[in-house]
């Protein structure tokens, strides 16, 4: 085998694994290393995880965890800034490498064309002079402290990407031009014009950001940034960018007078101060001059970019719309209402107007995570209802914007086919590179749907690049550490994440599942309390799974479980739970099964509802039944599919029917490949539907009673609990029910739950964080 190798600029000595190239030296791991010599031998070639299991790791078992880290140590060096450039994620299949080739021997190191050109010519001369760098001006006294966090936020992403260590350049280094765009101010005499200012700024921030040539910041982290009251340079260097645009907006009667500055992120010192004025009716074209400005002085010289067409939508439709993007943003069942009933009052103003059909498309969706109750089912997939709603509303708004990434990564969340969605989004992220909402929704693809979990890393550390300080990518990039084992670290970003913006109510959710999966059932109905004053509307915080009623019932609170569950029944007696519960009051539990068989033929693409009727039915001694609905809802899972946690609930449910059949082969298949899905995993802090059950049911299917009970008592001793008071009665330990030591097991989670409702109790009032 060749010792020395290069590809491109790069040199690598297999023997001692070090690995030099543009700005970088380094020795890999010795696995590392390994990795790397077979990618650089099988270019081009679809190389399969077994493969690498079997060849680079020489057939040792190995977790999903390991080979993603060495594949992301390889990403993060060669290539940080395009990660798929040289090694290719291929979904649901494998790997494919692309290695540059190498330059010929008396060849000196690639020349960058743009080295031989000369300097663009300096930025046009401004309408106002230069002035000089602004006084720091009023802070409140934690304004160091949140420059701090903002820029740590920052740092933790960046160290994540690129192998461990933060940047150390000042603002404005990054590679090409980047801007973030502030929240304009309100300076109309009646101040009563907030919702034009905002609006301003945000669509000169939409017209810079079809711009691929350049990074823009992203609306959320603009804000936020600008709501702390830093100075320019400290707003720079949070954010990332070289160029900060800030302005106010006036307006008297139909006059409107937008002012503009354009300020160095380094410096702080002002490039110029443009006005332009124009009547209300011109307000859109003047949106336009003052992005056409800011690219005009541009340092790579974008003068010459032609800006997209953007449409106007008028003035009436503009407000409502910039309101209802202000409820979207809470994110509570009451603000999805209000911001669904602008955007739709706002299509019917402008018809035309595509990015308003978008806002609809993606109020729907979250309004199907949340206000209905299904954020707890994992499927990924918006209902079947939701879909039929918003696919029309994003074929229109790509009809009138065919370059609408926007529109394209929302379609591609609501596209039932995985291979077609992964497209879809791949597509979304080409058109709109500076959308960083794309980025989320992609991210919450690969982790919902794909179970994809290093892709959604990298994937969602992307938009925090461009998004440092957005609440749900920041929620969703503490859920994806999760979900590839790092669950000390995405507790520690969570809880910074809380520190930082304690009123975003989906990371109250997290936490609560979290302190679930660890036995604290306590803690989780703790933050689940504090999450419901924050969205008292949601019956998905309420009654559904994971909601008060369900960690009360877990940890032993009878009356008030009782008194819960009747109380929501009372609000929303159309909940499934709701429903579940009045047919086992009045039949038991195969009375719940047809309210399951409805579920699934309303909206068949939710696998968590498949599951559910699945789990009643095997509750109910219908195994034959418990295999036609996985059948129907998991393709390949009876036969070949791989088993993560995804659909290990599901596995674990049809070899339990299949044992109990005596469908041998089946019931073997199923175990093995059980296992094979648990030793690639940690399946206590791992996402999807891992219980950390799993060993004890598969010994108890395979007969090892004995096995099974050692195992369930080791799992207890650790502080194990999760929906405890379910599965310590599941039908796969139904040999082992009248055992004595399962008796004191359940005896042991007896007293830890009362020594929980002490502790809850004695805590109650105390924050928690």
């Amino acid at each position: 085998m060749q010792s020395s190798r290069r590809f491109g600029d790069w040199r690598f000595d297999a023997d001692t694994g070090d690995l030099s190239g543009p700005g970088v030296a380094r020795r890999l791991p010795p696995q590392t290393a390994r990795l790397l010599v077979f990618f650089l031998d099988h270019q081009n070639e679809l190389i399969t995880r077994e493969r690498l299991i079997e060849t680079v790791w020489g057939g040792r078992v190995v977790s999903d965890d390991a080979i993603h880290r060495a594949i992301s140590i390889l990403r993060q060096t060669l290539t940080p800034g395009d990660i798929h450039a040289f090694i290719e994620t291929v979904l649901r299949k494998g790997y494919i490498t692309h290695f540059p080739p190498s330059p010929p021997p008396d060849a000196g190191p690639a020349l960058d064309p743009a080295a031989a050109e000369p300097p663009p010519n300096d930025p046009p001369a401004a309408d106002l002079p230069p002035t000089s760098p602004p006084a720091a001006g009023r802070r409140r006294p934690w304004a160091y402290a949140a420059l701090g966090l903002l820029v740590l936020s920052l740092a933790a992403v960046l160290s994540l990407k690129g192998g461990g260590e933060a940047p150390a350049a000042a603002a404005g280094a990054a590679a090409g031009p980047s801007v973030a765009v502030l929240p304009f101010l309100d300076l109309s005499e009646d101040g009563g014009k907030p919702w034009l200012a905002v609006g301003v700024s945000d669509t000169i921030l939409h017209h810079l950001a079809q711009v691929r040539s350049i990074r823009v910041a992203a609306r959320t982290s603009a804000a936020v940034a600008a709501e702390r009251e830093l100075t320019v340079p400290e707003i720079a260097r949070a954010l990332d960018v070289s160029l900060v645009l800030e302005g106010s907006v006036q307006q008297a009667g139909d006059d409107v007078r937008i002012i503009a500055q354009l300020i160095d992120g380094v410096n702080g010192s002002h490039l110029w101060s443009k006005t332009f004025r124009g009547s209300t009716q011109e307000v859109f074209a003047l949106q336009e001059s003052v992005a056409r400005a800011v690219l005009a002085s541009m340092p790579a010289g974008d003068a010459g970019v032609t800006l997209p067409a953007v449409r106007a939508p008028g003035l009436a439709a503009f407000e409502r719309i910039v309101r209802g993007r202000e409820q979207l943003q809470r994110k509570t069942v009451r603000s999805l209402e209000v911001a669904g009933r602008l955007f739709g009052e706002a299509m019917d103003l402008a018809p035309d107007y595509p990015l308003v059909r978008t806002y609809l498309a993606e109020t729907l969706i979250l309004q199907d995570q949340i206000a209905l109750g299904l954020q707890d089912s994992y499927s990924g997939l918006p209902s079947l209802r939701t879909r039929d709603a918003i696919v029309p509303l994003l074929k229109e708004a790509l009809r009138l914007d065919p370059a609408s990434g926007e529109a394209k990564a929302l379609l591609a969340y609501a596209t039932p086919s995985l291979d077609l969605a992964d497209k879809r989004f791949r597509e979304a992220l080409a058109l709109a590179p500076n959308h960083a909402d794309s980025y989320y929704w992609y991210a919450n693809f690969l982790v919902l749907r794909a179970g994809e979990f290093d892709r959604a890393l990298d994937v969602v550390e992307d938009g925090l690049a461009l998004d440092p300080l957005s609440p749900r990518l920041r929620s969703l990039h503490a859920r994806a550490l999760w979900s590839v084992g790092l669950a000390e670290r995405a507790r520690a970003q969570l809880l910074d994440y809380l520190r930082d913006d304690p009123g975003y109510p989906t990371n109250y959710k997290i936490m609560a599942r979290w302190e679930m999966q660890a036995g604290r059932i306590d803690e989780a109905l703790r933050w689940t309390l504090a999450l419901r004053r924050l969205d008292p509307a949601s019956p998905s915080h309420w009654g559904e799974f994971g909601g008060e009623c369900f960690y009360r019932e877990m940890l032993g609170q009878a009356p008030e479980t009782a008194q819960c569950y009747a109380a929501f029944a009372a609000a929303h007696p159309e909940s499934i739970t709701a429903r579940r519960n009045a047919a086992m009051a009045d039949g038991g539990l195969a009375a719940a099964v047809p309210v399951f068989r409805a579920s699934v033929a309303e909206d068949p693409g939710n696998r968590y509802r498949v599951m559910q009727l699945a789990n009643f039915l095997l509750y109910a001694g219908d195994d034959d039944g418990v295999l036609e609905a996985l059948d129907d809802g998991f393709p390949r899972l009876l036969s070949d599919a791989e088993i993560d946690s995804l659909n290990v609930w599901a596995a674990t449910m049809g070899a339990t029917a299949a044992c109990r059949l005596e469908r041998r082969p089946l019931c073997g298949d199923l175990l093995d490949r059980i296992e094979a899905g648990l030793a690639r995993h940690r399946p206590r802090v791992g996402g999807g539907y891992f219980t950390g059950m799993e060993s004890v049911e598969v010994l108890a299917l395979r007969g090892d009673g004995a096995g099974a009970l050692s195992a369930l008592e080791t799992l207890v001793a650790d502080g194990w609990a999760f929906a405890w008071r379910w599965f310590v009665i599941a039908p796969s330990l139904a040999p082992l029910h009248d055992s004595p030591r399962l008796a004191a097991v359940i005896d042991s989670l007896e007293i830890r739950m009362a020594e929980q409702r002490r502790r809850f109790e004695a805590r109650r009032g105390e924050p928690l964080f």
